[in-house]
C-alpha cells in the first residue's frame, strides 16, 4: 500500500496591517489611472454594504491615492465622474494552531518503525 504524503508547504500572504491595505489602495488607483488614461476628470468612490470602520479607512486611503494621481474625487454622482464601486467583508479566523509538523518528524518516525520491523523480521 502506498504511503500517504502531503502537498509541499506553501504560504499565503495575509493583509492584516493598515500598510497592506494602503498598498492595495495604491494599486487600485494605479490600475484605474492606467485604464482611464485619456480621462483626467473625476471619480466617485462608492462603498457598497453597511459602513464599517474598515470600509471607512479604505475609503480614505482610496481618496488619498486618487487625489495624489490628479483625480477630482466626488462625493455625489455627477455626469463627468467615473464610478468606482467596491464592497468589503470582514472574515474572522480562529487561531489555526499547529498547522503542519516541522520537516523531519515523520522521517524520524519512519526510520524508527523500519528499525523495529527489521528487528522483528530477524527474530
Amino acid at each position: 500500500m502506498p504511503l500517504a504524503t502531503t502537498y509541499e508547504l506553501t504560504y499565503q500572504q495575509k493583509m492584516q496591517a493598515a500598510a497592506h491595505w494602503q498598498v492595495l489602495a495604491r494599486d487600485i488607483a494605479d490600475q484605474v489611472a492606467l485604464c482611464s488614461a485619456p480621462m483626467t476628470g473625476a471619480i466617485l468612490i462608492v462603498s457598497e454594504g453597511p459602513p464599517t470602520a474598515f470600509s471607512t479607512a479604505l475609503d480614505d486611503m482610496l481618496v488619498t491615492e486618487f487625489v495624489t494621481r490628479g483625480f477630482a474625487v466626488r462625493d455625489v454622482p455627477s455626469g463627468d465622474a467615473l464610478e468606482l464601486r467596491y464592497k468589503t467583508q470582514i472574515i474572522r479566523h480562529g487561531d489555526p494552531g499547529f498547522v503542519r509538523p516541522p520537516p523531519g518528524n515523520f522521517t524520524a518516525l519512519t526510520a524508527g518503525v523500519l528499525a523495529v520491523r527489521e528487528v522483528v523480521l530477524e527474530n
